[in-house]
């Protein structure tokens, strides 16, 4: 695979922005403290990354990221109570409003042509309702695929999609900054020979690149222990799952009102 293949591979904004940048961010670290502490081998550096560039390191790492996000993903979907699309399409989950959501529930029905669970027959069978949502939403994404026609849909998966696989590298990206930061800082002399930090006035005279190289790992650092966290993760999920059900607005064939299941008299 040549370095145009590679990169062309990578055209995708959601390919692109989803699953390299949070590969690149795990790796900046030691990139940086490496440019930084041997500016004048750039030339060797750069070379060997154009090799590595060309042989599909890029592409590697984006689908590392894939993999790594997607991996945690159901853990993720377990704790917050199920997938976020689904938890929504939920009677008795309240962060839609109940006519908003009877709209969403009549898009679907219609276009699905099967009957929507009832608040009654929800809580009868949670798990048959589910599978009714998660069939609802699969059935959604399909439709949805058109990343003009749906702009805001497909940004908002593009920052669900970054957020997870963020999190997904968190441990490679926190242990390489650390990496990087201890090198930075011991190839600028800030540590004696009996490992207790020097004096103020040794750090004043560190040269610029490596100040750069330990400020800037560190700042990674705090960036991996700090601002990557499931939390951050599931506002993107749930603000993705909004936006997907908000598309039901777009379908014509939704009816007005929307059909239920009915009672059902067998027993449960």
């Amino acid at each position: 695979m040549g370095m145009t293949d590679s990169l062309s591979r990578l055209a995708d904004p959601y390919d692109r922005q989803a699953r390299l940048y949070p590969a690149l961010l795990a790796i900046a670290p030691a990139v940086l403290t490496a440019s930084s502490l041997y500016g004048a081998h750039a030339s060797l550096l750069t070379s060997g990354t154009a090799i590595l560039v060309s042989c599909g390191m890029m592409f590697w790492l984006a689908n590392m990221a894939r993999d790594r996000g997607k991996t945690l993903e159901p853990e993720l979907f377990n704790t917050w109570g199920g997938k976020p699309s689904v938890q929504l399409l939920r009677h008795r989950n309240l962060q839609v409003d109940a006519v908003t959501k009877q709209r969403y529930h009549a898009a679907l029905s219609s276009g699905m042509r099967i009957e929507f669970p009832s608040p009654a027959f929800e809580e009868r069978d949670s798990a048959r309702a589910d599978a009714v949502y998660e069939s609802a939403t699969k059935w959604l994404l399909e439709r949805t695929r058109d990343t003009r026609r749906y702009a805001l849909l497909f940004k908002e998966n593009i920052s669900y999609g970054f957020r997870r696989n963020m999190l997904g590298l968190r441990s490679y990206g926190a242990g390489i900054s650390t990496i990087a930061l201890a090198w930075a800082v011991a190839a600028s002399g800030l540590v004696q020979a009996n490992y207790s930090i020097v004096e103020l006035r040794r750090i004043l005279d560190i040269p610029p690149t490596n100040l750069i190289a330990i400020v800037g790992s560190g700042l990674l650092l705090v960036m991996w222990l700090t601002g990557t966290t499931k939390g951050r993760v599931k506002i993107a999920a749930f603000a993705y799952a909004e936006r997907l059900l908000a598309a039901c607005e777009s379908f014509n064939e939704a009816q007005p009102t929307a059909r239920t299941i009915k009672k059902s008299k067998a027993k449960t």
